[in-house]
């Protein structure tokens, strides 16, 4: 549910009249025209429409621990795959879960999100070597309600210090499977 605080009066009072801009259950489109133009000025080469509905919230954090991990056969260009118990940001999927080598070396290849930005597959450009590999998560991850791997959206303030630990960047061992 959207949430909004009013900081005054008259805001209140429009709050009560109009209610929330999006209701649990219907269904929205957003639509972006090609005149649009993008944070350097340029215009947009496409119209982009993406159709929605409305749900609860979630105020709850990104549990990393509930992702499931598919790992790759040694040896192959088979994708690694996690799975999700939610949608994560798509834009943030691109760029916030990075693949790291038995020595943490980035690994290169190519993401594909699908299934409803439930499931994320990472595909390398060299095959998959033996040992342990890493899973890296920026702590800029985010929900599609804005909850990050460190907290919700909407949780409660904290400390200086307990901002500082979420700058850390969330791992996940995995481990190429042997081939038969």
């Amino acid at each position: 549910m959207l949430e909004w605080q009013a900081t005054s009066w008259c805001e209140h009072r429009l709050m009560l009249l109009l209610g929330t801009p999006l209701k649990v259950g219907q269904r929205y489109m957003l639509a972006i025209s090609p005149r649009m133009t993008d944070l350097f000025g340029r215009p947009m080469h496409d119209a982009f429409n993406k159709s929605f509905s409305v749900s609860e919230a979630i105020n709850e954090l990104i549990a990393i621990e509930g992702w499931k991990v598919v790992p790759p056969a040694v040896g192959s260009h088979e994708p690694l795959e996690l799975t999700f118990p939610r949608p994560l940001d798509w834009a943030q999927l691109l760029h916030d879960i990075t693949v790291g080598s038995k020595i943490d070396d980035p690994i290169s290849g190519r993401v594909d999100i699908d299934h409803g930005e439930t499931r994320w597959r990472f595909t390398p450009d060299k095959p998959w070597q033996a040992g342990a590999h890493s899973i890296r998560v920026a702590p800029g991850l985010e929900d599609i309600c804005g909850n990050t791997p460190y907290g919700p959206f909407d949780g409660p303030f904290r400390s200086a210090e307990e901002i500082a630990l979420e700058t850390a960047i969330r791992l996940i061992s995995f481990a190429p499977t042997p081939n038969p």
